[in-house]
């Protein structure tokens, strides 16, 4: 399996992550957001990243390539088997990537190329990211991962949501978004700690300065 993107992206990490946690065999190739060779095109029709190619073809779209992963490599599970369990799981992704992540990121590019401000997104940005995130302090459990005591989707997708929302936290509004939320807080400094957790982020670090060049030359 080949998995397409680049090592700064949080949802190319989320992929990434779970083809490690799953120990499915990979390699990465470098694809940069916005490509427009019809190579790649043929692979993901929008040009977007992550993409795998497995033997029967290409996936594009994270939630997409995540749920293949799960029915087609199920000895490690990451979804409960439980309907309603598995639905709940899905609840907390979606709630981290459109109330946390999607809010967070229309200041990337005022954090990554220091292009002007977006007003209407730093008046509303905010506000969206802390609904967010009060939704995902009342959504986690008890156990030691948001849902109960076994890894799942909900913390991989939930924890490279999170990084966006915290470095736009960091460098827009200077604010810490965890710091009113300390059980969220707690576990993802846990999260931090895995050793894939780990590897994703050095992985992710190195590849930053590429990244941020790649985008100022076409901004």
């Amino acid at each position: 399996m080949t998995l397409y993107g680049f090592a700064a992206s949080n949802y190319y990490n989320i992929v990434k992550h779970t083809l490690l946690a799953k120990e499915i065999d990979f390699t990465e190739t470098v694809v940069y957001t916005g490509n427009k060779g019809d190579d790649y095109l043929s692979k993901s029709p929008m040009g977007k990243v992550p993409c795998i190619e497995t033997e029967q073809g290409c996936l594009s779209e994270s939630s997409v390539i995540i749920d293949y992963l799960e029915d087609a490599y199920p000895e490690k599970p990451l979804y409960p088997s439980d309907p309603f369990a598995r639905a709940k799981v899905r609840q907390i992704t979606k709630i981290a990537e459109l109330y946390i992540e999607l809010p967070a990121r229309r200041h990337i590019p005022e954090v990554v190329a220091k292009t002007p401000r977006l007003e209407e997104a730093y008046k509303e940005a905010g506000g969206v990211i802390k609904k967010g995130l009060r939704a995902l302090d009342r959504l986690r459990g008890d156990g030691q991962f948001l849902f109960g005591d076994k890894l799942t989707y909900a913390d991989i997708y939930t924890r490279y949501c999170l990084k966006v929302g915290k470095l736009v936290g960091y460098k827009i509004y200077d604010w810490d978004i965890l710091e009113d939320f300390e059980r969220l807080k707690a576990w993802d400094r846990a999260m931090a700690e895995d050793p894939i957790s780990r590897k994703v982020d050095a992985d992710a670090a190195a590849a930053q300065e590429a990244f941020f060049a790649k985008v100022r030359q076409q901004t």
